[in-house]
């Protein structure tokens, strides 16, 4: 790695063959690229496209790897008690984040996360170096001083996770190792790692942070105490007459305003997907939102025909009975339009202060299953599928852009309206399912889904709802298990690196899920 962007490593003290290596590399790199430029890449078929996607991907993982560990040692060698003497210093940067923007053309926050992908694996190798070496002298290997990530390193060096997903999962376990025991760490990691592949970035940050809550329930209050205290917004005019509204809001605050804005989103792509004549709407997800706000904003000055859809805009809390009445002081729970736990004392507060009331799904006064009755799922029926599917349980997105679909279609299949039959889907991932005859399979515990041949010619399940996009009750319980005192959870293998197939509904794992809901 040099300063001049030319082809590195002709040092003499270089390792024998790496500069060679890295111009063959570079080389075919070029080779490829030149196979599928200009006109060969709008001949591919989609297969082929897809085929060149995954293997440059690949590619690119490998040169993740190597430039994470060349990263992370430039960041060893720029340490801030070295001084001036540190390498970054001695190049003329004030921090290593900085040289390594400035080599890579990224930003300091893309080079945070090489550097932690390089230590990740450093340190990993260095702890199997140290139980090596006491295993040979017949002595137990100390335990590190700092959190080693092991299942991560395997996961990154074998290209089953990308360096993104590696930073996401390290930094939130290191944020949490004050407040986690070391198998509720372990545990965490190995679920965290089985869960990514096939995952964005975007789409993995939400199960981190759950799982995150779950392993730092106890310290809900306080940071929820400090979240609040620091929120802000900002209404500033700019230059050219625009106004930026900016600003930080904790998780509390947030939830009403995110579940009322996403909810007009929902309703907006709604129309557009069922080609309504008289909504000829273009807008994107953020012109809906903004619109949204200005429109809310009117109704609170006494506008009576502001579209305000009362009964689709609601804050679900999850909480059990216990954390309601207080026999459970402490701990969080879930709120849809919250990405973080809340703290069940400000939560049994805001059901004082908002008039919320209880709801126990399946009570006397509520019919959740109705046949052919009626086509349309009922609110309660929704906010019970949402126990098990978390949100979109195709792809994750939030419970406000969501609606229930029939397993087994009304009017096509005769399907009937009860929990049995229904999944949650976003707008788009409903399309996808009516449009491409996806089929879905669904239990009272996970969902799976089985894609079209023009897909994936296997047509294998790919898991969904809350077993892939959140945190089971099952995984709390252990979770709760791993905080005891006892031995440490088995270090196993992922399921990737087993390479299991994946099962389709099978018998129930987990145990009933929260008894109260606060509508």
């Amino acid at each position: 790695m040099t300063l001049s962007g030319q082809l590195p490593v002709q040092s003499a003290d270089a390792p024998a063959g790496l500069g060679d290596a890295l111009v063959r590399a570079r080389a075919a790199l070029e080779e490829a690229r030149a196979l599928v430029a200009g006109e060969t890449a709008t001949e591919l078929s989609e297969g082929v496209l897809l085929e060149v996607q995954a293997g440059v991907s690949d590619v690119k993982r490998d040169a993740d790897l190597l430039l994470a560990a060349a990263c992370a040692e430039i960041a060893r060698r720029s340490a801030p008690e070295l001084g001036s003497t540190g390498l970054a210093r001695k190049q003329g940067f004030s921090e290593p984040t900085t040289m390594i923007a400035a080599l890579t053309g990224g930003s300091r926050r893309e080079a945070d996360r090489l550097i932690r992908a390089g230590r990740v694996m450093a340190d990993a190798e260095e702890q199997v170096r140290r139980e090596h070496d006491a295993a040979a002298n017949g002595v137990t290997a100390r335990e590190p001083e700092e959190p080693t990530y092991p299942v991560v390193a395997r996961a990154l060096s074998a290209g089953r996770i990308s360096v993104e997903i590696a930073a996401q999962i390290t930094r939130m376990l290191d944020s949490v190792s004050g407040a986690a025991t070391r198998d509720q760490v372990a545990l965490a990691e190995r679920t965290l790692v089985e869960r990514a592949p096939g995952l964005s970035a975007e789409q993995f940050a939400p199960i981190v942070l759950r799982w995150r809550d779950g392993l730092a329930a106890r310290d809900a209050e306080e940071r929820q105490k400090r979240m609040a205290q620091e929120r802000y917004l900002v209404i500033k005019d700019e230059a050219d007459g625009a106004v930026r509204i900016s600003g930080v809001l904790d998780p509390v605050t947030a939830a009403p305003i995110r579940t009322a804005l996403e909810s007009m989103v929902k309703a907006a792509f709604r129309r557009r997907r069922d080609g309504d004549p008289l909504h000829d709407d273009h807008r994107s997800a953020g012109q809906i939102r903004a619109d949204a706000l200005a429109t809310f904003a009117r109704h609170m000055l006494g506008c009576d025909e502001a579209p305000i859809a009362h009964a689709t805009t609601k804050v679900i809390v999850r909480m059990t009975l216990e954390q309601l009445v207080g026999l459970d002081a402490e701990g969080a729970a879930a709120v849809d339009g919250a990405g973080s736990a809340i703290p069940v004392g400000e939560l049994r507060r805001a059901a004082v202060d908002a008039g919320y009331l209880p709801l126990v799904l399946g009570g006397d006064d509520e019919k959740l299953n109705v046949g052919r009755e009626k086509r349309l799922f009922s609110p309660a029926q929704c906010v019970a599928l949402l126990e098990r599917d978390s949100g979109c349980a195709m792809c994750g997105a939030p419970p406000s852009h969501c609606e229930a679909h029939h397993v087994e279609w009304w009017d096509r299949d005769g399907g009937r309206t009860d929990l049995s039959n229904g999944v949650m889907l976003c707008v788009a991932c409903h399309h996808t399912i009516h449009r491409d005859a996806w089929g879905i399979e669904a239990s009272n515990e996970q969902v799976w889904f089985r894609p079209p041949a023009s897909v994936d010619r296997e047509r294998r399940p790919r898991l969904g709802g809350r077993a892939r996009f959140g945190i089971t009750e099952r995984e709390r319980r252990e979770l709760d298990a791993a905080g005891a005192t006892g031995p440490p959870a088995p270090a196993g293998e992922t399921a990737a690196e087993t390479s299991r197939a994946p099962v389709p509904p099978r018998a129930a794992e987990d145990g009933p899920g929260p008894e109260l809901l606060l509508l």
